[in-house]
């Protein structure tokens, strides 16, 4: 309940006190108390029943009606108009306990984010190296192995980023930028930037170098043994996406801390329809960060599986447009 009780201060604190405004701020209080409680009651964690209540209470300017405030924090203009319809509505700031609490748990599922980009990136290994070894199987049941082994590491994958956006999910007025930055906050979060960088810098001086050699294999395939096609792919592309998938491991846990503060630092400050558009619900985010990787998946599936490179191209204008007919669901979801 503390960060409930400072978010409920710092929604009121950009409002002059009034007898009305106390007495608002009480009744809003015990609502938001009433929704954790129940929240609590249907089996959900402190930390989701904290988000859940910031969630559904997290606009002043739309429970003000509610509230019977409106006058209050949108007084009337000489001209007839209202003070926030000639400036954009403010979020509140985030507090320091929630940048903390966010910041940890950015902190510790950056790791499992790394993990999973490295499983999405070598789950067609198998299949692929299959294609190009000679081996005393039958090709169906080499496809099937193969395909059996990707769909396995891409679920894996995907169970990871599921599970990391529900720990995420009690901040997500912070990944949808719905606050205004804080000086305070944003100066503590440069320093754990500064602190954490040295890592970092370590975890680039030997990701990069990875990258850049990652296509060894595969001109050494090309180059060396030129029409030798089992070479290719069933060692140097197999390689490549070992090398790549070791790079992002390596990287992606070590960047959380300039994630946050980046983050921390670029707030909205405006209404919820002001928002970048890739500011979606949390659904369509968690879909935008599987949806890539599985066309990929497809793609490679159906022409090595199948040889059909002359017709799987048609994948990636498909998955275009499907891309962006979600997103604007997405949009228009968010706006409402």
């Amino acid at each position: 309940m503390d960060i409930i009780t400072a978010y409920l201060d710092n929604m009121f604190s950009a409002y002059p006190p009034s007898p009305r405004l106390s007495e608002a701020k009480a009744e809003l209080r015990a609502m938001m108390e009433d929704a954790y409680q129940a929240a609590l009651a249907a089996g959900h964690s402190e930390n989701e029943a904290v988000g859940q209540v910031i969630t559904e209470f997290g606009n002043l300017d739309e429970l003000a009606p509610v509230l019977g405030i409106a006058a209050d924090i949108r007084p009337t203009l000489p001209d007839g108009g209202s003070a926030t319809s000639s400036a954009a509505v403010k979020y509140p700031s985030v507090t320091m306990a929630e940048a903390q609490g966010y910041s940890e748990a950015v902190r510790r599922t950056h790791p499992k984010l790394g993990i999973a980009v490295a499983l999405f990136v070598i789950s067609p290994s198998v299949l692929i190296a299959f294609q190009g070894l000679d081996l005393s199987i039958s090709p169906n049941t080499a496809i099937f192995i193969g395909i059996a082994v990707l769909l396995l590491f891409v679920v894996l994958g995907i169970g990871i980023v599921l599970l990391n956006e529900r720990e995420l999910g009690q901040y997500q007025r912070i990944t949808n930028g719905q606050f205004t930055p804080d000086p305070s906050v944003t100066a503590w979060a440069q320093g754990q930037r500064t602190r954490h960088d040295r890592k970092r810098v370590w975890a680039l001086l030997v990701s990069v170098p990875l990258f850049v050699l990652s296509a060894l294999p595969i001109l050494w395939a090309a180059l060396l043994h030129e029409g030798e096609q089992e070479l290719l792919l069933g060692v140097a592309v197999p390689s490549t996406l070992l090398i790549v998938a070791i790079g992002l491991a390596i990287l992606v846990p070590t960047t959380w801390a300039e994630s946050v503060a980046q983050r921390l630092s670029v707030g909205s400050g405006t209404k919820k329809e002001d928002l970048d558009a890739q500011d979606y619900p949390r659904g369509v985010r968690v879909f935008f960060a599987i949806f890539w990787p599985l066309v990929l998946l497809a793609y490679l599936v159906w022409s090595f599986g199948w040889g059909a490179w002359h017709i799987s191209w048609i994948l990636w204008p498909i998955a275009g447009i499907l891309s962006g007919i979600i997103g604007g669901v997405g949009n228009a979801v968010k706006d409402d």
